[in-house]
């Protein structure tokens, strides 16, 4: 898999999200840190939430983005 993460956290994308259908999980990657990385990243399994930082009022359910 070819990822551009270092990209969109070049460019100042604050949040990322991955969707890795092989492993079930969604990587989710936050608050870019200038040098092409992420401060924050973690992964997200099913039965977990996830709210948009930008869209707090935004709830979307792991298990519906790995459908």
């Amino acid at each position: 898999m070819i990822c551009s993460r270092p990209l969109y956290a070049q460019h100042g994308i604050a949040e990322l999200w991955i969707l890795n259908l092989q492993d079930r999980v969604v990587e989710v990657n936050r608050d870019p840190d200038g040098r092409g990385g992420y401060r924050s990243t973690w992964l997200a399994h099913p039965g977990a939430l996830l709210q948009p930082e930008r869209v707090p009022d935004c709830t979307i359910a792991v298990a519906d983005l790995l459908e």
